[in-house]
C-alpha cells in the first residue's frame, strides 16, 4: 500500500469486510491466516480485522502466528 494511505484503516477494513462476505455470502466454514511472527505490521492487521489468534505454527522452520475465524 502506498505509504501516504498507511495507518488509515483502509486494509483493515477491506479484511474485515472480505472475511464478513466469506462466511455470510458462501459455503465456507472458517477463514485462516498466517503472519510470520516477527511481522507486527501483519499480525496486528490480522487480529484487526477480528480473527481470533489460535497459536503458534512452523512454516518452513519459522514460527507463524496462526489466526482463525469460523463462521
Amino acid at each position: 500500500m502506498a505509504e501516504r494511505f498507511r495507518n488509515q484503516g483502509y486494509a483493515t477494513k477491506a479484511v474485515r469486510l472480505l472475511v464478513e462476505d466469506l462466511l455470510a455470502q458462501t459455503e465456507v466454514v472458517a477463514v485462516n491466516a498466517v503472519a510470520l511472527d516477527g511481522n507486527g505490521a501483519s499480525n496486528k492487521l490480522i487480529q484487526k480485522s477480528g480473527l481470533p489468534h489460535v497459536g503458534l505454527v512452523d512454516i518452513d522452520r519459522e514460527p507463524h502466528h496462526h489466526y482463525q475465524r469460523v463462521r
